[in-house]
């Protein structure tokens, strides 16, 4: 992915991954091994006690996942913060009285952790390429840019 553009390498990403089934129940966090300050915060996978709860309409989603892309300056990185003040769970989902809706519990929050991923996975492309690019302000444009 070296030789390709940054958009090129970002978009690639986010289609790999959407093409891996999105809601698999055995995601797996990788911690970076190349790096000494992590891409993402924190650095694993969320949980439903790191999202607020929330009472909405049926008619809106049961969950949602916000993530902040932050610039440190020296050296210049990325950084993918999970916004706990944004995302937030309906309450009945992340601690379901049923049993029988433990399942879809699990389920939904596997969905939000590929949300995080993908984040996460952008972040890291992103510092691979300010490794050798010396314009970080327009890698952080780009990857707030990626739907």
């Amino acid at each position: 992915m070296n030789n390709q553009n940054p958009v090129s390498s970002l978009v690639l990403i986010g289609v790999a991954i959407l093409s891996l089934g999105g809601c698999s129940q055995s995601l797996r966090w990788v911690t970076e091994a190349s790096s000494t300050s992590p891409s993402c915060m924190p650095d694993r996978l969320p949980n439903w006690t790191d999202f607020a709860r929330r009472q909405s309409s049926s008619g809106t989603p049961a969950a949602q996942t916000a993530v902040q892309f932050l610039l440190n300056d020296s050296p210049p990185y990325l950084l993918a913060k999970f916004d706990a003040k944004h995302s937030w769970v309906r309450p009945q989902i992340a601690s379901p009285s049923n049993p029988s809706a433990w399942k879809a519990s699990e389920q939904l929050l596997a969905h939000e952790q590929v949300h995080y991923l993908i984040s996460c996975l952008l972040t890291r492309q992103a510092n691979l390429v300010l490794q050798s690019d010396e314009q970080p302000m327009a890698m952080l444009e780009l990857v707030n840019s990626v739907p």
